[in-house]
């Protein structure tokens, strides 16, 4: 499974990072600081230059482009209708979920603060790399 992070705070990417390879699920992890980078990579790989991640954690609160601007962008690409993106945000305020659900995020997980919560957020995120690898294949051809 392919997975993009997108996330600006370098601690709050290492523990994302972390956070998926604690699914124990093999994975390979991309990187990305700011929104304009990962549009540019999610784009690239819908023009067939490079692999499409499988699952997109994306930040809200990002640089040069905020992450609902990001999630925007995907959404009005037709070759990228079946990326599944996650928000990831410490906000937990209705309106922010709110806007991203009506966006077309596939899910929403707050930022774990505690042990407990970082727990949780492993379990939703094995759940949905399990059914991101469990989804048909959609074959394109010419």
């Amino acid at each position: 499974m392919r997975v993009l992070i997108v996330e600006d705070n370098k601690a709050d990417a290492r523990l994302v990072r972390a956070l998926v390879e604690e699914t124990g699920l093999p994975t390979e992890i991309t990187l990305v600081g700011d929104g304009e980078k990962a549009l540019q990579m999610i784009e690239n790989a819908a023009n067939g230059e490079g692999p499409t991640p499988d699952l997109v954690l994306l930040d809200i609160n990002l640089p040069k482009k905020n992450g609902h601007e990001v999630l925007a962008s995907i959404r009005e690409n037709e070759r990228l209708a079946n990326t599944f993106i996650a928000m990831c945000s410490g906000s937990s305020s209705c309106e922010d979920i709110r806007r991203c659900r009506n966006n077309g995020a596939n899910a929403y997980l707050l930022k774990p603060m505690g042990l407990e919560e970082m727990e949780e957020v492993i379990v939703r995120l094995r759940n949905i790399l399990v059914s991101l690898n469990e989804r048909p294949q959609l074959v394109i051809t010419a």
